[in-house]
């Protein structure tokens, strides 16, 4: 028998403040004795060497750091910025203000005149999808989680059906920000869900949760509308998710 085949080791809360493993291990949903890659999407044994190895390797250097790699421009404006830095940060910008105030494909437009008035910049809607997806979003990502770190939170949820027909479950948080120093409210994620009923969505949110890197202990209450699958009789959202942070606090 190998020498850990005696052994069952089981996911450890203190590895999320590990500087070598922080910024992408998350608990394995279903199987404490695993932790989760949030970058490959893989589930690995809970044992330290292995997630030190597993960081260690190229394909995981590759889904962490080429995309904002490529995008990354120094913050001072001196004598050593180049043109392509200010290009750089222009697109950063521009992509920023489109993802807060208007659609993508208004960047084109956009793009021509910048374009016509500054010369060297050229972003139409494949790069800003592209700069938004892989650049901005794991930032924001990363900086919301860091300022809700172990404070309470609440969740506002809703479950909706697109126009191809595909259920989907929307996150929002209310915590106090430390950064900030007053509550906020914003945009958590947007889940898509195998079923729709109080067991699906139940589990959509718990999976949710373990990925960002959010204690469920640490929620405080869950706003919905009036919906069957949320609120009004036994197998409900809510008495799941009572069921569910009872079991967290248990253990």
């Amino acid at each position: 028998m190998p020498k850990w085949g005696k052994y069952k080791k089981l996911y450890r809360k203190e590895w999320e403040t590990d500087p070598e493993l922080k910024s992408w291990i998350a608990p394995a949903p279903a199987d404490d004795s695993k932790a989760r890659c949030r970058y490959c999407n893989v589930e690995l044994r809970a044992h330290l060497n292995d997630l030190r190895e597993h960081g260690a390797t190229k394909k995981h250097k590759a889904r962490c750091q080429p995309s904002v790699k490529s995008f990354a421009v120094p913050t001072g404006s001196g004598a050593g910025a180049t043109i392509k830095d200010d290009q750089k940060r222009r697109e950063l910008r521009v992509a920023t203000y489109v993802a807060c105030h208007t659609s993508i494909n208004a960047v084109d437009d956009l793009s021509d005149i910048l374009q016509d008035e500054m010369g060297a910049f050229k972003m139409h809607r494949t790069k800003c999808t592209a700069v938004i997806t892989s650049v901005l979003a794991p930032h924001f990502r990363e900086e919301l989680r860091e300022d809700i770190g172990e404070s309470p939170y609440s969740l506002y949820l809703d479950e909706s059906t697109d126009v191809s027909v595909n259920k989907l479950l929307c996150i929002c948080v209310k915590y106090r920000s430390q950064k900030h120093g007053k509550f906020v409210s914003t945009y958590l994620g947007l889940v898509n869900l195998l079923s729709a009923d109080a067991c699906g969505i139940s589990d959509a949110t718990v999976t949710f949760l373990g990925e960002f890197g959010l204690d469920i202990k640490n929620m405080v209450g869950i706003a919905t509308d009036g919906a069957s699958e949320f609120a009004t009789h036994s197998t409900s959202l809510l008495t799941k998710q009572c069921n569910c942070s009872q079991a967290a606090w248990n253990t």
